[in-house]
Order: C-alpha cells, then structure tokens, then sequence
C-alpha cells in the first residue's frame, strides 16, 4: 500500500509518494540530505499508465526474490522502463535488504534521471559496503558535480574497493575540483585506486598533476604507469620528457607504446634518437608506435629513420603513410622500390623489375633479417617465376621459420616443396592453412 511521507532534507521539506517500508536510517543510511543536492518532486500520474505502474510494483516485488537471477531481470526492466521507475527505485533505498538497495542503486545509475542524484549521495553513507560501492559508480554514471566532494571523501574510506570505485567515478565526473584529491590518491596503497586515479588525471589534470604523474611512472604497478604516460602526454610538458624516456626501457611494451605516444606529442627534438632506437624493438607494435612518434616531428632526422622502417615489412605501410604525410618523396632507386614494396604497387614495380629485383636481392644479402624478410615477402607478392630459383637458395642459405612458413602457404608448388624440405633439415614444425603466412603467389 502506498502512503506519503515527509523526509527532512537540510531543514527543506519534500514530498514523497513511498511504497510501505521503513524509513531510511532503518536501511543503515546514516547523515541527512544537503539541500544543494536537489530535491525529488512529484510527478503527476498521467504520464503512467495503470497498466505500467501494476509492472513496475510487480518488477519492485522481484527485486525481493530468492533467485538473483529474478532480481537482476527485474532491475534491468526497471532500468529499461527509465523514468517512470524512478520514484518506486528511490523508495527501495529504504529497504532492509541488502541486495534490493544495491539493485535499486544500479538501476537508478543506468537510468540516470537526476532526481536520483541526491538520495544516491545519501546511499554514499550506507551500512552495506557493497550498496556503498553501486552508490559510487552510480553517481560516476550520472556525472553530477554535485557528487564530486563526497566521492573525494570516500578516497580516504576504510574500503579500497569503494576507494577506487570513488576514483572511478570522480573520472567518469570529470570535474576539476577533484584533481587535488586524485593527486593525493597517486599515493593510496592499493594498486586499483592509483590505476584509477591516474586514469582520471589522464582525462582531467591537466599541468596541476604534472609532478605527482612523474612519481607515478615510477609506480610498481603497470596500470598505474601506463595512465601515468597516457596523462603526461596530454598535458605536452616538456618537463616529462626526461621520465618517458626513461620509460622506454619499460619491461612491458604497452608502456613503451604509451611513452612513445606522449615523446610524439610533447614532441621536444631532443628525444627524436631515443625514440628512433625503439624502431628496433622486438615488438612490432612498439615500432609502429615508434613510427607514429617519430611522424609528430617532420624534421630530417626524423624522415631518414622513417624511411630506414621501408624494409621492415611489419611496419613499412605505416612508415609509408606518415611520409608521405611529411611531404617526403623517395629520390633514390633504392627509396623508390622500398616505398613501392611498402604501398604493394606490384605495376610500378613491374615496370621497374631489374631495378626492384637488384634492390631486393641486395636485401636478401644484407644480414638483416627484417629487410631479408620484407624482400622475400615482396618477391612472393610479385610473383614472377624467374625469382624462384634465387628463393629457395635464400631460404637454403639465411632461411627463418617465417620465411619457411610464407613459402608453404604462399601458393607456389616449387616454394612449398622446398619449404617442407627446409623444415625437415632444421627440425622444425612449420605451420599451414588459413592464417599461417600473410603473403601469396603474384597477390599484390
């Protein structure tokens, strides 16, 4: 039965239309409303069908059931149902139990009317760490700045789940009063609450967290470093350099990545040939990273190591793309063949074919196996017969698996006679079929 009641609210009276239950310090929410959090008014019927508010009592009732599963359908019917539930949610805020006031949380978030917006702060305060939690990533969803102190409060709360959910949320906010906060959870002993907390200055720190960022790549967890990178490269100072540098050693090549990206940004001359050595990094995608950097400078020394990544076949369209970008136009036969080799253009290469092939079978004699590999790899896509020969006494003579690999796959009867054979001799278990090699017979 529904029945009306009055709730205090910082001394400013509101009227509720409340399904029967008890009253919210009965829930174990402790504190009064503040009257600059809003205030819940009432809505007039006529917008609710009968039909639709018999559902929504009956969706209420569910979230009471045994089964969580029967209380998970019916917060998400509620949620979907959006504004006309509201009011019956806010009131489940007083229920006894734990489970319906956590589902009444999540719900209200997802449907984020903000008339939610005040009982949710209310909710911050719960006896239940879990409704606490929901309460907390609610509020992140609904990006009130009403939220924004008494989320900061909860960075210093007992619970580090909540403490990073708050962080969570005061980033999904994304107010500038709670950089100071973040900044100081930068130090929070759990690793969940740094990660958030330099995720949120990413997004909203700006010069302020510059300093703390910098402790922060020093940090043991690499979530926290990875954030930390990403932040100092939006705020482009040049203080940062130093300490992303230093991080291009990193052990995990996401925070190599992430510290390329922020050198490429802040963009200081002085790093050009600290990023340049990452061209050679075992990681492909750090060298694509590598190359994207080295794009922001448009300088000379930037173009020659550009142009040296032609030959690196994992990396050579992007090197490709970033100069022309630049402006940069190959001038030598050799450039030439290599940018053609990077965009696949098999008619230009065609055209010039005694060029193209002396240029690559000089690459296949080089010793360097990234731009033996991307000449092999081109004379396949190519696909002219009178090269066969020379391909297989390379495979013979400098052979890798991945060579053997392409010329298993790659379509040619010879090659991948000699592929098999190849592998016999080594010992090696090469692979075949759809996803082994990236090259075909004459498919540029």
């Amino acid at each position: 039965m529904n029945k009306t009641v009055f709730l205090p609210w910082a001394g400013v009276g509101v009227m509720l239309i409340m399904f029967s239950g008890p009253k919210i310090a009965a829930a174990g929410v402790e504190g009064k409303w503040s009257e600059n959090h809003g205030e819940i008014t009432e809505k007039t019927k006529d917008d609710v069908s009968p039909a639709l508010e018999k559902r929504i009592e009956e969706l209420i009732e569910k979230l009471r059931a045994e089964k969580s599963t029967e209380r998970y359908d019916a917060a998400i019917e509620l949620e979907k149902i959006g504004q006309p539930a509201v009011k019956p949610l806010i009131q489940l805020l007083n229920d006894e139990n734990n489970f319906v006031r956590t589902n009444a949380v999540m719900a209200l978030g997802t449907i984020g009317d903000k008339k939610a917006v005040s009982p949710l702060i209310c909710m911050l305060k719960d006896r239940d760490v879990f409704v606490r939690r929901e309460a907390a990533l609610s509020l992140g969803k609904m990006k009130d700045g009403s939220a924004v102190v008494p989320l900061a409060r909860l960075l210093k709360d007992e619970d580090p789940y909540l403490r990073c959910r708050a962080a969570e949320a005061l980033r999904k906010i994304g107010d500038g009063r709670a950089v100071f906060f973040l900044i100081d959870a930068l130090r929070d002993e759990y690793w969940c609450v740094r990660s958030e907390a330099s995720q949120a200055l990413a997004e909203i720190g700006g010069d302020t967290a510059v300093g703390a960022l910098l402790e922060a790549m020093e940090d043991k967890d690499r979530s926290v470093r990875y954030n930390a990178a990403f932040a100092l490269g939006n705020a482009r100072d040049p203080r940062a350099a130093g300490e992303l540098v230093k991080a291009l050693k990193d052990d995990d090549e996401t925070i190599r990545c992430r510290a390329l990206e922020a050198l490429g940004k802040i963009a200081d001359a002085k790093t050009i040939e600290h990023i340049a050595a990452l061209l050679e990094d075992d990681d492909a995608d750090v060298r694509r990273c590598a190359v994207k950097a080295l794009g922001k400078f448009n300088n000379e020394r930037a173009v020659h190591n550009l142009v040296a990544c032609l030959t690196d076949r994992h990396i050579n369209d992007l090197s490709a793309e970033v100069l022309e970008n630049s402006g940069w136009q190959p001038e030598s036969v050799s450039d030439r063949v290599h940018y053609f080799v990077a965009r696949k253009d098999k008619s230009r290469l065609e055209m010039m074919w005694t060029q193209t092939k002396k240029v690559l079978l000089k690459d296949v004699e080089s010793g360097n196996y990234r731009a033996i590999e991307n000449a092999l790899y081109a004379f396949i896509g190519i696909g002219r017969e009178e090269i066969i020969g020379q391909l297989i006494d390379a495979l013979n003579a400098r052979g890798t698996k991945t060579t053997a690999e392409a010329y298993l796959n790659c379509g040619n009867k010879k090659l991948r006679e000699t592929a098999v054979d190849w592998a016999f001799k080594h010992g090696y278990n090469i692979s075949s079929g759809t996803g082994a090699h990236s090259a075909g017979w004459g498919n540029w």
